[in-house]
Formats: C-alpha cells, sequence, structure tokens
C-alpha cells in the first residue's frame, strides 16, 4: 500500500467531520420532534406521548422538565383523566416553583369542572409570573366573569387587548364581562368585532343574542338565542375550557363543560352563565 495523500487525509478528515455533526444533530433533531410533539394542543393523545418520552429520556432533567409535566397534566385532563393531571401539574410545581405553564392548565382544567374559585387563583398566581401574558389575562377574565365580578374582568380583558388587539376570544370575553356589567351596547360591539374576525364563533353569536335581548331588540336576538345557540354547548377553544347556557322554556341550566362534563344549575349553586337566563 502507497503511502496516504494530503489530500487522501483532508477528505477522510472532512467525511469523519461530516458523520460526527450528523451523529450530533440526530438526538437534537430528534428532541426537538419530542418537544414540538409535547406542545401538541390538539390531540391529547398524541401530547402524553411526546410528554412522556420526553420526561423519560435523559436529555433533561429537574426544573427543564416543569413544563414537560405541565403540557402533559393538560393532555391527561383533555383525556379525562383527571388524577394523572393534577400529579403531574403537582410535580411540575415541585421541580419548578413559579412554573407559570402548570398554573395555567393546572386553572384550565379547574374552570372546566366548575371550579372557579380554585381556577382564580391558579390564573392569578400565573399572572405574578408572567403578567403581561395575554392568555393569563384573558383566562383570568373568563373566570372573574364566572364569579359575577364584572369590572375586574373587564380591567383583565382591557389588559389582554391593549398587550394582542383584535383576539376574538378575547373580545368575545370582554362581551360577557360587558354584559355583566350592564353595559349591553358595548358588550355588541365586541360581540360583533370578534364574530368579524371568526364568524363561526358561537359563543359570540350567543351573547350577541343575549345583550340584544337586554337592550329590547327582541327581534335581533331572536335568530342566536333560540334553538342552535339554546341547545349547543359554546366552544370557546379547541379542548380547553367551555361555557354553555341552555335558557330553554321552563328549564334553566349552565356552567363549565369540557370534553362533555358539566355542571348544572341547582338548589343554591349558580354556575358560570345562569345569570344570563
Amino acid at each position: 500500500m502507497g503511502s496516504m495523500t494530503i489530500g487522501h487525509l483532508s477528505a477522510g478528515l472532512f467525511a469523519s467531520m461530516l458523520l460526527l455533526e450528523a451523529l450530533s444533530a440526530a438526538p437534537a433533531e430528534a428532541m426537538s420532534m419530542e418537544e414540538d410533539g409535547c406542545r401538541n394542543d390538539r390531540t391529547p393523545a398524541i401530547a402524553i406521548v411526546y410528554c412522556t418520552r420526553l420526561i423519560q429520556s435523559s436529555q433533561h432533567a429537574g426544573a427543564e422538565l416543569a413544563w414537560a409535566y405541565a403540557n402533559r397534566g393538560w393532555a391527561y385532563g383533555g383525556e379525562g383523566k383527571d388524577d394523572l393531571a393534577m400529579a403531574d401539574f403537582a410535580t411540575a410545581l415541585r421541580l419548578k416553583p413559579d412554573e407559570d405553564l402548570a398554573f395555567f392548565r393546572r386553572g384550565d382544567l379547574y374552570m372546566s369542572d366548575g371550579k372557579v374559585e380554585q381556577a382564580f387563583a391558579d390564573y392569578s398566581a400565573a399572572l405574578r409570573v408572567k403578567p403581561a401574558d395575554p392568555d393569563y389575562l384573558n383566562s383570568a377574565c373568563w373566570a372573574l366573569i364566572a364569579l359575577r365580578r364584572g369590572q375586574e374582568a373587564l380591567a383583565d380583558c382591557d389588559k389582554s387587548l391593549d398587550i394582542r388587539p383584535g383576539d376574538a376570544y378575547t373580545l368575545d370575553s370582554r362581551g360577557y364581562a360587558n354584559l355583566l356589567a350592564g353595559n349591553a351596547t358595548a358588550a355588541i360591539a365586541d360581540f360583533d368585532h370578534a364574530l368579524k374576525l371568526d364568524p363561526r364563533l358561537a359563543s359570540s353569536l350567543f351573547g350577541r343574542g343575549k345583550a340584544k335581548e337586554r337592550n329590547g331588540d327582541k327581534a335581533g336576538a331572536a335568530g342566536t338565542t333560540t334553538r342552535r345557540a339554546q341547545s349547543t354547548a359554546i366552544s370557546r377553544q379547541s379542548w380547553r375550557s367551555s361555557a354553555y347556557c341552555r335558557c330553554d322554556a321552563g328549564h334553566r341550566d349552565g356552567g363549565m363543560s369540557w370534553q362533555g362534563r358539566g355542571c348544572h344549575c341547582g338548589p343554591g349553586s349558580v354556575p358560570a352563565c345562569c345569570w344570563l337566563c
């Protein structure tokens, strides 16, 4: 065999460097895929799989894993596995006591079960960590509406819209806050704006009908407060908390519903939206 030339050595070294780069990039790319899957906010089952892989990997530890537990807790909640969800939220907060996502996600789970006081406490805790997060502010606004604290709800919705103007869901929330505060005209304006942004936002259709009814416009209200709006759930977000309020003749119920679960008006109980009926 002849001696290796400088050219051969350079070519071999270059090939080795490429191989090492590919091998080092593979785990990073795989981890990116796991993180993206864990953040899936539309399909809980997929999020559970990827979050579990991430948690069981050796790439992260301690506080770095808190967000993965928070996301998996949220996904477990979406599957109706509340005990597992709460366990993951507790783990996230043990690993990182100021993990705002854990407070936020747990607040949503509380909200879905009609535990509005606990939900608001968690949203407030999340806001202490990130006071300018528009989603946290909107969720706090919605919880305050459920607690019938209209003026405080308006303040949080206004802050959220200052940070993220033109958000349909927050405009929808503020519409209900205005309705609760007794300003039906402002509520109609918010619902109109929300519906321009998202014409299929059923909660705004329902709320606008109720606001028009409060303003004495029964003809305008009729198209949105009967049949479809009264008999179907009002979806607020993908698999986040939903609110519904049916005000059918001779029947009054309402509350918070998520994945088919809900609570109904009963003696001594006034869930979130019964005040609309």
